[in-house]
């Protein structure tokens, strides 16, 4: 009996890292969508609206796609999809489409700095970076009202971006969000696929998240003193079955945010982590409760 316990908690990891070999050299985990691709989705659901383009140069790129069926005038708000860890601009493809918001906004996702067409596979593991380089695409859009919706690492994104420019934040929603300073990244596995030779079998995409949720910790820690900043409006949303975002990361939230001019809290039943991807009305709703405000 010892032994079987003891095989599964220290195997079972190798086993999954061997999967995550194994998908590479088949090469499933790249979440890359090409403009073509997302052009043909735009087009099939007859969106009015469209668009992409790439922010900076070679070594700071920005790839972000934007939609709308509104009819665009200087106050049409702006809602940005920020994904978690590892991810890309099609996490969020549903609501690039979703006929709710295209009908009242500019809804805009974008490959975080290391995912997708953004710095592709470059080491952008810092949250303050990720947190600058939001703020570019935000400044596409200036003099807008623009709202953040976070999902999983998005979430201290965004909030990170409320406290740094809360003149520019109209509201935020974040998604499952990791936003406890106590979180570790404790797998013991974790360092060791940085270096070669397990890296060269493991997706970009993958090394770039593995350094993310390193760093993680250290970027919470920074911003600990400075949740009273964040003074928009906050909806948090977290799934009841949340096993990678527990739901003290929202208990906790819920006790740091006392400067905000409304805040809210909402639980998804029976949800996982990844209840982002099926039951997009409850941040449809949130959005739509912030332009209400």
């Amino acid at each position: 009996m010892k032994k079987k316990k003891w095989f599964k908690k220290r195997y079972i990891p190798v086993v999954l890292l061997m999967l995550v070999v194994g998908c590479n050299a088949i090469g499933f985990g790249d979440m890359t969508t090409s403009e073509d691709e997302i052009f043909k989705q735009f087009k099939e659901a007859g969106i009015k609206y469209y668009s992409t383009r790439t922010l900076g140069g070679e070594n700071n790129e920005i790839f972000f796609a934007q939609a709308s069926n509104a009819i665009l005038t200087d106050s049409t708000p702006v809602f940005i999809f920020a994904h978690g860890t590892p991810g890309a601009l099609s996490n969020s493809m549903a609501y690039l489409l979703d006929t709710t918001l295209l009908r009242k906004g500019i809804v805009v996702a974008y490959d975080r700095p290391g995912f997708g067409l953004s710095y592709k596979g470059k080491d952008v593991a810092r949250l303050e970076t990720q947190v600058a380089d939001l703020k570019r695409l935000m400044g596409e859009f200036e003099g807008r009202k623009i709202f953040l919706i976070g999902h999983s690492y998005g979430a201290p994104v965004i909030l990170h971006a409320a406290m740094d420019y809360p003149n520019k934040v109209a509201g935020i929603v974040w998604l499952g969000g990791v936003v406890h300073t106590a979180w570790k990244a404790h797998a013991w596995w974790r360092k060791p696929i940085n270096y070669p030779p397990l890296k060269w079998f493991i997706p970009s995409s993958m090394i770039v998240s593995n350094k993310e949720i390193i760093h993680l910790g250290d970027g919470l820690r920074q911003i600990e003193n400075r949740w009273n900043e964040v003074t928009c409006p906050v909806i948090m949303i977290q799934g009841s079955d949340d096993w990678l975002a527990i739901p003290s990361n929202t208990e906790y939230a819920d006790s740091m945010l006392v400067a905000t001019s409304y805040k809210k809290t909402v639980v998804v039943p029976d949800a996982s982590h990844f209840f982002y991807f099926s039951k997009t009305r409850y941040i449809v709703n949130a959005l739509e409760t912030l332009l209400e405000l």
